[in-house]
């Protein structure tokens, strides 16, 4: 399952072009700061697969910023569910 989340994120990276690559940046940047913040582990995971997050592909491919969290708690209460509803393959369930 994890795969399927990382392989689909990876292949919506590589399709960006111009601006959608600096703003899917700017997303990986904020939700890796907020999993710091939050004590999360996997940070680099959860970055990679926010990308394909419906509100942060709607903000990447079109600028619009109504669904992205507004301060640091905002996308530190993003980050922790986002975390818990993708756990990593090491903390998955047998």
């Amino acid at each position: 399952m994890d795969g399927d989340a990382v392989n689909r994120s990876e292949a919506f990276y590589a399709s960006l072009r111009g601006e959608e690559i600096e703003r899917a940046r700017a997303v990986t940047k904020a939700i890796r700061g907020a999993a710091v913040g939050a004590g999360l582990s996997g940070i680099n995971r959860l970055a990679q697969i926010t990308i394909i997050h419906p509100g942060f592909v709607r903000f990447i491919l079109s600028g619009e910023t109504d669904e992205l969290p507004v301060t640091d708690a905002g996308w530190h209460s993003f980050a922790k569910p986002l975390w818990a509803v993708n756990p990593s393959e090491q903390y998955e369930a047998a």
